[in-house]
């Protein structure tokens, strides 16, 4: 509780200051998270240099680096500002782009499953969805700390996300879709060994979660991509969405189908990645499995496309041919 009331402070504090002068204190503690607590850095060098390795100098990747430290340090000052955040706020700070796709999924009356990353200022993404006059529900990850928790469970309550936990979700996804709401997951983190399976994210074995394949499959929802990206360091951000993603079934399998089509989000998400890579989620340990196989079930196909050589330490049958 202690913790948690030191953040709400800090909430009102960052929100009682002009945006810029809290995006330049955001800015200071990243100089200081880089060149005094590198916490976390390590993962970030060593993910960045394994996308970027061969395509990228060691200067080149550094600068990302470096970058990403003063991405995410605003994204704390801008997460931080969210319990204020307001509909005038939103129409300064948010270009939108694309919400045609928004309103001609939903005319269609069976929901519509968004697809994100952690990719820019994606809490602001979420917050700002329920202000915009959206019907969205997110199926968000446990934070194990629990002052963390709290704040952004008040947050998203403040802001009208509905919010819909990891465990049990499948009844509360289906009736969310029926009444022609927007559920929304981000697929890019490492997921548990029950809600995954592996695909090639950057031409590296990941667990992905294959649900937003599933449910559109069975439920006939839209599938949209979306995402958010910072414009510049005055606090204006891009909000992007895709026109509708069309699902394919070029298999007899429904499982092959869903491989298939789960690791055509991967190339959506890479994509955006490459555009902005200072603003991904370097701080993720993201190829877990990749580092360590063992007990995950992997195509025999994709073992040998991310360059690995005899068979998969589980091999699981599959037809489909990864693309």
């Amino acid at each position: 509780m202690e913790v948690l009331a030191i953040v709400l402070f800090l909430s009102r504090i960052f929100s009682a200051l002009p945006l810029n002068w809290s995006l330049r204190i955001g800015r200071f503690f990243s100089w200081l998270w880089y060149w005094g607590i590198p916490i976390r850095l390590k993962v970030a060098r060593q993910n960045i240099s394994r996308v970027f390795k061969g395509s990228l100098d060691a200067k080149a990747q550094k600068r990302i680096l470096r970058a990403t430290t003063r991405h995410w340090a605003m994204y704390g000052v801008e997460s931080l500002r969210l319990p204020y955040l307001s509909d005038k706020q939103i129409e300064q700070l948010i270009k939108r782009e694309g919400f045609e796709h928004l309103e001609a999924g939903l005319a269609r009356g069976k929901g519509i499953v968004c697809v994100t990353a952690h990719i820019g200022s994606f809490d602001l993404l979420a917050c700002s969805g329920p202000l915009m006059g959206l019907p969205l529900a997110v199926v968000f990850k446990d934070i194990a700390w629990k002052p963390a928790r709290d704040f952004w469970y008040a947050v998203r309550d403040r802001t009208g996300v509905r919010q819909i936990a990891p465990r049990n979700s499948k009844n509360e996804i289906r009736a969310s879709l029926a009444r022609n709401e927007i559920v929304a997951f981000a697929v890019d983190q490492h997921m548990a060994r029950h809600r995954a399976i592996v695909c090639d994210f950057f031409n590296h074995l990941a667990a992905t979660s294959p649900a937003p394949v599933r449910f559109a499959m069975e439920t006939g929802a839209t599938i949209i991509t979306c995402h958010i990206e910072r414009l510049d360091q005055n606090g204006h951000h891009l909000f992007h969405v895709d026109p509708p993603f069309i699902l394919e079934t070029p298999y007899k399998e429904n499982a092959d189908n869903i491989r298939y089509n789960t690791e055509r989000l991967n190339r959506v998400i890479e994509g955006w990645i490459r555009k902005v890579p200072e603003q991904w989620l370097w701080l993720h340990r993201r190829w877990k499995v990749d580092d360590n196989p063992d007990g995950w079930e992997i195509p025999h196909d994709l073992w040998t496309k991310v360059g690995r050589k005899g068979d998969p330490p589980l091999l699981l049958n599959s037809t489909s041919q990864i693309p």
